[in-house]
């Protein structure tokens, strides 16, 4: 993967603002840290379960299974 210039000054621009937010409002983060901590945690789990059509169905085994035999006879 190739460092362009774009990607140089993309990343720069992200880290003063997160500087700046930081620097800003540390006090309210360090204050709600847990809480932050635990919806992030929250939300994070959440799009994990739903991305990329894995979702937790019930006909997702028969779907591989589906997909698995379908290849095997070609």
């Amino acid at each position: 993967m190739s460092v362009t210039k774009n990607k140089v000054i993309f990343l720069a621009i992200l880290l003063l603002i997160g500087l700046y937010a930081w620097l800003q409002h540390k006090t309210h983060v360090l204050e709600y840290w847990e809480y932050i901590f635990f919806f992030v945690f929250i939300g994070l789990h959440l799009l994990m379960h739903t991305g990329h059509g894995h979702g937790h169905s019930q006909n997702h085994d028969k779907e591989i299974d589906n997909d698995n035999s379908q290849g095997n006879q070609q």
